[in-house]
């Protein structure tokens, strides 16, 4: 059976691929392009930001009563003479860096 939207694959032109194996973008074993094993991670921290930005997390104090904080995220208790603070931090980390540069860290202004 045929389907009107399928479509033959093209052939990609070699200077195409050439431009990005000059970048490191893809790696060329066998006549086959595929993606540089080097994106892993860069995968990785695009996933984890969007899931802090996006996605919640339950979270149950001490009473077992149950918050949503940003996924991600854990709770930090300071205590000091003028009482106590709860809070929720992002990990010190390149994605928490983007999320404030970008001003979208959902832990800045978190009220439980």
């Amino acid at each position: 059976m045929k389907n009107s939207l399928y479509k033959k694959k093209q052939k990609t032109e070699p200077a195409a691929v050439e431009q990005l194996e000059d970048l490191g973008l893809v790696s060329v074993v066998d006549g086959s392009a595929a993606f540089s094993p080097e994106l892993d991670a860069c995968k990785k921290k695009v996933y984890t930001y969007l899931m802090r930005k996006f996605e919640d997390q339950q979270y149950y104090d001490e009473e077992m009563e149950p918050h949503t904080i940003p996924h991600g995220a854990q709770m930090v208790a300071s205590v000091s003479l003028s009482g106590s603070e709860l809070r929720v931090e992002f990990p010190d980390d390149d994605v928490t860096a983007l999320l404030d540069a970008h001003g979208v860290n959902r832990c800045r202004g978190w009220k439980p």
